[in-house]
This record gives C-alpha cells, sequence and structure tokens, in this order.
C-alpha cells in the first residue's frame, strides 16, 4: 500500500468532469484535486471532453457576451475515473515525512548501532563472512555480465571486483544495525530475508549496469557494463523497494537505508493487519449470510415436506371417503357381495400405507416411493 492509498478516492464521472472544466480552468482543477494540468488534459482527451479555448474565458469577463458552451458528445467507453483531494495528499505527506523523521532520529540516536561503515572489513556478521568466502573463491566461476555474485543460499551480493570489499563492508553495518535494531535474518529457499515486524523480504545489494553496443565487423551486439553505482534492495519484482548512490555516497545513507527499511515493514505490517481484519469482517459476513441461506433452505425444504405430508393426508382421506362412498352406495343397492367386501378391505389398507400419519407396511408396496409413486429399481438374481 502507498501513502496515497491512506487518501479517500473521489468519483469523478465523464458528466462531471465536463461541468467541471467548463466552469474553471485547468489549473484551479488542478490545484484542488492531486492531478497535473497535463494529465487533467489528457483525460478529456481519452474521455472526449471538449475543452474551453482561452477567447471562451475571456467572453465570461464582465462587458463580454459569453460564448456558449461546445456540447458533450456520446461516449461508449468507461467513463468513470478517481480523483483525490491534494489537501489530503499534502497532509498524508506531511505525517508520513513526521514518521519518517521519528524512526531517523530514533535510529541515529540508538547507542546500540553503529551507523559508520568501517575502512575495513574487521569482525563480519556470520552472513557477510560466508558471503565473502564464496565471492573470493569462486568469484571467476560466478561472474555475469562484469558481475561477481554469491552462491546459492549465501547473501545475495553482485558487484565488480573492484567494488566487492566496499559492498561487503557497507552490506556488514547494515547487517549488524539491523540485527541490533531487533531484527532477524532467516534463510528461505536457498536466499536470505530479512525478517522485521512479522514481514519477510528478500535483501540484496548490486551494482548497477549500463548496456552498451559494441560495433563489430558482422554489426552491432550490446553487453552490459558496471557503473559503480551500488544499491540496496528489499523485496522484490512489484514490491521492491531500491536505495541506490547519487550524490551522497552510501557510507552517508545508512541511517536513511535503515529508516527505509523500518517504515516499509510498518507499513505492510499495518496494511497486513488491516487487511485481516477486512478480510476477518467479510468471513464473518460470509459465515453470516452462508448460516442464513442454510436456514431458508431448510425452511424451504421443512415446508416442501409439509405440504407433501398434508397432501398425502388429503389424498389418503380422498380415497377413505370414495371408498365409505363406495360401501354405502352398495349397502343401499344391496350390491355389497365378498368380492366388493375385499376389494373395500384392500382400498382402505392402501390408504393407511399411503397416508402420512400411519404409514402401514405392505409388502407388496414395500419399494414404492409414497411421494412419487415410483418403483425403486432392484435386482433379482
Amino acid at each position: 500500500m502507498e501513502e496515497l492509498d491512506y487518501v479517500k478516492d473521489i468519483q469523478i464521472t465523464r458528466e462531471k468532469l465536463y461541468e467541471m472544466v467548463w466552469s474553471e480552468q485547468l489549473s484551479s482543477i488542478s490545484q484542488k484535486y492531486y492531478i497535473s494540468e497535463n494529465t487533467l488534459q489528457k483525460k478529456c482527451t481519452e474521455l472526449h471532453i471538449p475543452l474551453p479555448s482561452i477567447r471562451y474565458w475571456i467572453s465570461l469577463k464582465p462587458g463580454n457576451k459569453p460564448q456558449e458552451k461546445i456540447p458533450l458528445g456520446e461516449f461508449s467507453g468507461y467513463s468513470t475515473f478517481y480523483l483525490k483531494l491534494r489537501e489530503e495528499v499534502e497532509s498524508v505527506k506531511v505525517l508520513v515525512q513526521q514518521h519518517l523523521l521519528r524512526i531517523k532520529t530514533e535510529i541515529e540516536n540508538d547507542t546500540n548501532i553503529n551507523l559508520k561503515v568501517p575502512d575495513r572489513l574487521t569482525n563480519p556478521d556470520p552472513l557477510i563472512a560466508a558471503a565473502k568466502d564464496g565471492l573470493y573463491k569462486d568469484k571467476i566461476m560466478n561472474k555475469e555480465e562484469g558481475l561477481i555474485h554469491s552462491n546459492y543460499g549465501k547473501l545475495a551480493i553482485y558487484v565488480s571486483p573492484n567494488n566487492l570489499a566496499r559492498a561487503l563492508r557497507i552490506m556488514d553495518t547494515i547487517i549488524k544495525a539491523l540485527k541490533n535494531r531487533g531484527h532477524n535474518f532467516i534463510n528461505k529457499n536457498g536466499s536470505t530475508y530479512i525478517s522485521i515486524f512479522g514481514q519477510q523480504y528478500w535483501i540484496s545489494f548490486k551494482e548497477k549496469e549500463k548496456r552498451v553496443v559494441v560495433k563489430g565487423k558482422y554489426g552491432e551486439t550490446s553487453k552490459y557494463e558496471s557503473t559503480g553505482i551500488l544499491s540496496f534492495r528489499l523485496g522484490e519484482s512489484y514490491h521492491l523497494k531500491e536505495w541506490s548512490e547519487g550524490k551522497t555516497p552510501f557510507e552517508e545513507k545508512i541511517s536513511t537505508i535503515l529508516t527505509g527499511i523500518e517504515y516499509q515493514a510498518w507499513k505492510d505490517r499495518e496494511e497486513r493487519i488491516e487487511n485481516e481484519k477486512r478480510w476477518a469482517i467479510q468471513r464473518e459476513k460470509e459465515r453470516i449470510a452462508k448460516e442464513l441461506q442454510e436456514r431458508k433452505d431448510k425452511e424451504l425444504a421443512d415446508f416442501k415436506e409439509l405440504f407433501k405430508k398434508s397432501k398425502r393426508h388429503e389424498e389418503a382421506e380422498i380415497i377413505r371417503r370414495y371408498i365409505q362412498k363406495l360401501e354405502d352406495s352398495a349397502i343401499s343397492k344391496n350390491e355389497l357381495n365378498e368380492e366388493l367386501k375385499q376389494k373395500i378391505e384392500w382400498a382402505r389398507k392402501k390408504a393407511d400405507w399411503y397416508d402420512p400419519f400411519i404409514e402401514a407396511n405392505d409388502e407388496l408396496l414395500i419399494d414404492v416411493n409414497r411421494e412419487d409413486l415410483t418403483m425403486a429399481k432392484r435386482g433379482y438374481w
């Protein structure tokens, strides 16, 4: 998370931006929002928003006839973007600088650490000793484009031979200072990581290179040459933070590098904690939603079961009423013979088998589903 991520975004629609640029000049909008005039103009071009000319603004002065606006045309692309208030951005920047200053002051006043890079490497940290041993013994084997580097499993150092001694002294000073600040180093997957505030970062020290063109008999080729400019790297890829030499040599930037490392770790930890809180809230929402859905599903299933049972009972009662009607009719007509009596008895037993309140056993219907009256398929041999 970058510092500006702490500043609330304001949603700007294409229509709103059109009204903005025709109500006040780009310079005025740029002062209010954290966006340059050039970027604002490019955004208007991207969204097909016409911009007023200088004559338009002149026409708005008292005594002049105002020019009409150029109407906003159709646009089929994505027409919403976000801006931040410049005042809020500047406020966050001030807070960040204050935080960095507090950390740097604490580091520079910490009597347990040494911020001065020695002229000679003495009593090196075990990480530096191991890297030095590998670099000096195998520097010819481990060479890439003019740089030598330490072996797998050791501290990542990529420098030219002329800068090796200096690089080891600088890294030794940084590592010892970090350890004295209470931070640890671990070996993970053959690489050295620093563990700080619960965060882990791959660390490396590298000399920058430049690409040069070499003209040959058969055309041009290219190669990389070392520049002598050193850089300390925290993390990698998208999350890489880098401190490079400029006019100020590394020997005078140790406290700045330590400050940057601790601030980055603190910031990443705060982001992780906030993310964990958001994830916990989201998981709780999902749990509640799942629980509610399960209750809804059970409620529906229970009602369907109630409906099926009540329907079966009602249908069983219909059968009984029909049987009783059949029996009464036969008696009134003096037609109640033995065969009809058996049929009536059989029908009453089926009604009892079907009725959900009774569900009497029936040997011949034992494989029949009472709900849909389908026969289960069974093997007979």
